[in-house]
């Protein structure tokens, strides 16, 4: 085997059975012992792989010296042999067109060889005076009123209000008006689409929903059977109360309004068990008296509270020559169903009826947010008929929060709502009594109905006075108020 000399390295002969034994170098005289044969392996592979470390870096260094070399070779390159760099030269706008001037003179050969040479600045400016440059800054601001002041123009001229002129409650109704409001936001050509039937919106208010479409469907036995199984008036779902009559155009019929009833009462069909809308169509028959396609009858529902009324059926002449049917239903979800069934729920005007139909609720209503309105509906649905007089936010939840819980005081309810419990109740139920129990903070609501007591919401302090001043016009209505920040408590009912 092969050793080496700690101090001078040198290589040593010996055979394996001297491992672990004292030797001394021929050279520099140095004793040492022997390693064993498994150090002497170990070592001579570890010493190969650094040699051959040691001979790729110096190949590797080799290799960068080369290629820097040959960089500064092409660095060294003489530049007069390179050929000349195009200079950019900048052209302004002036009054006296010095630049171009400057860029003939700079394309003459030069007939002087004495002549300095000039320096950048110089060769672009010259000798010509920058005094008549014309500078424009623009100011961004400016535009932007210009644009604004334009877009006001405009609308001016084309006769519309400025947003904040216009009132959204604009749009509806109050409760006291009777006469139908035009909606110019809903498609008013039921005759747009040959293939398919389309219902129009004409109309919506707190009275009801005036849904008009083309007269050539009433010879369709599929459109016929399209009303819902819902009372027009009050929109009674339960067969045993319900009857069905059909359609009179009274501008068609040749008769006055208290005749209607005598051409629609030989027609009157009750609901019988399971029979559709298209089996009550036909078991009623045509209406003889009536012209083409106005005798194909279209039955609707009534409850037995309105089974001696009639809704109101009426034509109106197209410019194209067709006539347009119009019905005015006063239930406003029989409505929004019909359109769904005709027109298809992915409709634009079903979905703008939705929102309209939202609207009918109050001032109130239409001035939460969109979001808000939305929370409320998971808990609160209103009737369409139904104002909303008041909202208070549960005291736990903060303002982003609007919505998911606290109390709500409609024409003819109280609903209340947080986290899994929840309820309602008339206002002019006698039974019941809301005790609001006050500190210097907070204010618990409980609802007592007979023996029974359930935990309404936690207001705010400050919303007491607001929801107590709305309840006291409710008659029947039992509110109590304690104080528990006075020692010796204070009771007070509305």
């Amino acid at each position: 085997m092969r050793i080496y000399c700690p101090e001078c390295k040198n290589p040593l002969r010996a055979t394996s059975e001297i491992a672990g034994h004292k030797v001394k170098c021929s050279m520099c005289q140095t004793e040492f012992v022997a390693p064993e044969v498994d150090d002497i392996v170990e070592d001579t592979v570890s010493s190969w792989l650094e040699e051959d470390f040691e001979e790729v870096m110096e190949e590797m260094d080799q290799h960068a010296e080369q290629h820097d070399e040959e960089l500064m070779k092409m660095k060294s390159v003489d530049k007069k042999d390179a050929a000349p760099k195009s200079k950019r030269y900048i052209k302004f706008r002036s009054t006296n067109q010095w630049a171009d001037k400057d860029d003939d003179l700079r394309s003459q050969p030069s007939t002087t060889s004495n002549q300095p040479e000039r320096t950048d600045d110089e060769d672009l400016l010259g000798d010509s005076s920058i005094d008549g440059i014309e500078i424009s800054i623009i100011d961004e601001e400016a535009e932007r009123r210009k644009r604004r002041e334009a877009r006001r123009l405009k609308r001016e001229s084309q006769g519309n209000t400025t947003p904040s002129s216009t009132s959204k409650s604009a749009r509806y109704q109050t409760a006291s008006s009777t006469a139908p409001q035009s909606t110019p936001e809903y498609d008013q050509n039921p005759a747009c689409n040959k293939a398919h039937p389309k219902l129009i919106v004409q109309s919506i208010d707190r009275t009801g929903v005036t849904i008009g479409f083309d007269s050539i469907w009433l010879r369709s036995d599929l459109f016929c059977a399209s009303m819902p199984r819902r009372c027009i008036y009050n929109g009674c779902t339960d067969k045993n109360l319900l009857a069905a009559k059909p359609m009179i155009f009274a501008d068609q019929s040749r008769v006055h309004e208290p005749e209607i009833e005598k051409l629609a009462r030989p027609h009157y069909q009750a609901v019988i068990g399971s029979a559709s809308t298209g089996d009550l169509a036909h078991i009623m028959g045509p209406i003889e008296t009536m012209p083409k396609p106005y005798q194909n009858a279209v039955p609707y529902y009534l409850s037995a509270d309105h089974e001696h009324e009639n809704m109101r059926c009426w034509t109106e002449k197209r410019a194209d020559g067709g006539r347009t049917c119009l019905v005015h239903i006063k239930d406003h979800q029989t409505a929004h169903l019909w359109l769904g069934r005709v027109n298809g729920i992915c409709d634009k005007a079903y979905h703008q009826m939705t929102k309209d139909i939202s609207m009918l609720h109050g001032g109130v209503w239409r001035e939460m947010s969109d979001k808000c309105r939305a929370r409320l509906q998971t808990w609160c649905k209103l009737n369409p008929k139904e104002d909303m007089l008041l909202y208070l936010s549960d005291a736990d939840f903060g303002k982003s929060d609007q919505g998911l819980a606290g109390v709500v005081v409609t024409s003819s309810r109280i609903v209340y709502n947080k986290y899994h419990h929840g309820g309602e109740i008339e206002r002019d139920s006698q039974e019941a009594i809301i005790q609001v129990k006050c500190d210097k903070t907070f204010a618990h609501l409980s609802l007592f109905s007979g023996t029974d007591r359930h935990r309404m919401v936690k207001l705010h302090r400050s919303d007491v006075d607001r929801l107590v001043k709305e309840l006291s016009r409710s008659t029947d209505l039992r509110v109590t108020v304690k104080d528990t920040t006075k020692s010796t408590g204070t009771t007070s009912s509305a």
